[in-house]
């Protein structure tokens, strides 16, 4: 979707700990293990979004190289080998 990137997740990783820490700190009761449990799942979540963000950047830039592609051959009429065809058929084809 585009709103955040990979990059800006990864570089604020230890920012975002640390507010998940503090607010884990403040909706536990006062005992480290209650913080950790709250605290662990929230920061598993956090890489996941972060791989997330990671493949869904790639898989974007791919999609996005195909429609180049096919933009590229549909209004130029030529093939990959840069051969000029006729629209919709290609001269060199076997038959």
């Amino acid at each position: 979707m585009g709103v955040v990137s990979s990059a800006f997740l990864a570089r604020n990783r230890k920012y975002a700990i640390l507010l998940i820490f503090v607010a884990a700190a403040i909706l536990t009761p006062p005992d480290l293990v209650s913080q950790l449990l709250l605290a662990g799942p929230l920061i598993l979540m956090y890489e996941g979004s972060i791989w997330m963000a990671k493949l869904l950047a790639k898989r974007k830039k791919k999609n996005w190289k195909k429609r180049k592609r096919r933009k590229r051959l549909r209004e130029g009429n030529q093939t990959d080998s840069g051969k000029r065809t006729w629209p919709g058929r290609d001269l060199f084809a076997e038959r």
